[in-house]
């Protein structure tokens, strides 16, 4: 383990999102995320507060062969820079989301808004009568 237990405690207890954070905790300290709960039960968590377990294993991915170089540079920085990656795609997911479905409603509003403006027209032409309403366009 990097971090000691306290700090892992800490560090979830200050979290914006709970279950993205055991992941990064479980990256930065080189474990499986159960690990990361079973610590934060110890340290007094409630299990109840914990991200509940999805039932659903990853799948395994096929390893790749990477030079010598490489595979140091990447043992190095490999344990933060995917999980803040992660992190990141999930944040900018939530907001398009949440974007897209602000947008659905606001498109809702402006179709309402226009059949009511194209009944407003029609009714206006019908009063005016369409004769009249070519020959004011015209002048």
């Amino acid at each position: 383990m990097q971090m000691t237990s306290e700090e892992i405690k800490r560090s979830f207890q200050t979290a914006a999102d709970p279950k993205v954070q055991i992941e990064i905790l479980a990256d930065l300290n080189l474990c499986q995320k159960e690990d990361i709960r079973r610590i934060l039960i110890e340290q007094g968590i409630p299990e109840e507060e914990l991200p509940k377990k999805r039932g659903r294993k990853k799948k395994q991915e096929e390893p790749v062969v990477v030079s010598e170089p490489i595979k140091e540079q990447i043992q190095k920085e490999e344990l933060v820079i995917p999980t803040v990656v992660r992190a990141t795609l999930h944040r900018v997911i939530r907001e398009k989301q949440k974007s897209l479905e602000q947008l659905s409603l606001d498109k809702k509003v402006i179709e309402e808004a226009i059949k009511t403006l194209q009944i407003d027209v029609q009714e206006m032409i019908q009063f005016l009568g369409e004769g009249d309403l070519d020959a004011k366009e015209q002048k």
